[in-house]
């Protein structure tokens, strides 16, 4: 029975290739007994095989990703020691305080930000900020 299991389960990962050659080689048999009505049979058989792989693929690449949200994440304190952190809220506000402000306001200590450009700027954005 389990080697049943295992030939059904090979066969359904690699069975395209097999059917491929199977229909390409009554294909050559047909085209070798001059039979159109097969070959065209055939040939549609295979131009619709290789339409439903493409849009399959489209399908498979264009779909939702199929993972599953962080549940449980490991951060590095200060000190060096590595935290396991879980529960939704808490996981959500260790990827923001540790990744993104990290990542979003770490380019304020570029030394570009520091001069008097910087400070025309910050002037700037408060005179066109809009009044909400």
């Amino acid at each position: 029975m389990k080697y049943a299991k295992s030939k059904c389960k090979y066969f359904r990962k690699h069975g395209g290739r097999y059917r491929r050659k199977h229909l390409n080689e009554r294909l050559a048999a047909a085209m070798d007994r001059r039979d159109e009505e097969a070959e065209k049979r055939i040939l549609d058989i295979i131009r619709l095989e290789k339409e439903r792989s493409r849009w399959r693929r489209y399908r498979y690449a264009t779909s939702k990703p199929r993972g599953r949200s962080a549940r449980v994440v490991q951060a590095t304190e200060d000190d060096g020691r590595v935290v396991d952190i879980s529960g939704q809220e808490a996981v959500e506000d260790a990827i923001w305080d540790r990744i993104h402000r990290q990542r979003f306001y770490g380019s304020e200590s570029a030394p570009i930000c520091g001069g008097e450009l910087r400070e025309e700027f910050k002037k700037e954005s408060v005179l066109v900020s809009p009044v909400l």
